[in-house]
């Protein structure tokens, strides 16, 4: 039995992570330094390791819709906060408004602060609804989006 060596980062064995971080390196390396395209040291590099074509298209099928639908994710987020920021402002706006006539009436606030109270409570409720990606509200809107963008295909019954 030959001698072990010391264990070292130098000869730990490689994980599957590793080598497929390995792999994506050396592919950038060599796409930078080369003229091939990187499609070409794709399809080379997949036909080295045995992978059929099939199983590539495949693969870069759902890597690319995997893509999409971050973006679309990133979009949808982006649009819900930008119409909670719209009703922020709307709020405050208006009851502002509402507390100068509250006050401009009897030099006190009396009723104003009684729309300020409740439809804060609405604010804070959308708001939860807005950013908790885990309240049913937005998992429904983000199902509903999915699908208007065709990335979701409905299971059948």
């Amino acid at each position: 039995m030959p001698p072990e060596l010391p264990l070292t980062p130098e000869n730990l064995p490689l994980v599957d992570h590793e080598v497929q971080e390995i792999l994506a390196i050396a592919m950038r390396i060599q796409s930078e330094q080369g003229d091939a395209s990187s499609e070409e040291v794709l399809a080379r590099s997949a036909t080295e390791l045995g992978i059929s074509p099939e199983v590539l298209q495949r693969a870069r099928t759902e890597v690319l819709r995997q893509r999409q639908r971050d973006r679309l994710r990133t979009d949808f987020i982006t649009n819900r906060v930008q119409r909670f920021r719209g009703e922020i402002t709307s709020y405050v706006s208006v009851n502002l408004v509402l507390m100068a006539l509250d006050f401009w009436q009897g030099r006190q606030l009396t009723w104003s602060l009684m729309v300020i109270f409740f439809w804060g409570i609405a604010v804070f409720l959308k708001g939860v609804s807005t950013f908790s990606t885990s309240h049913p509200s937005f998992q429904e809107d983000w199902l509903k989006a999915q699908k208007k963008a065709g990335l979701l295909v409905e299971s059948l019954p």
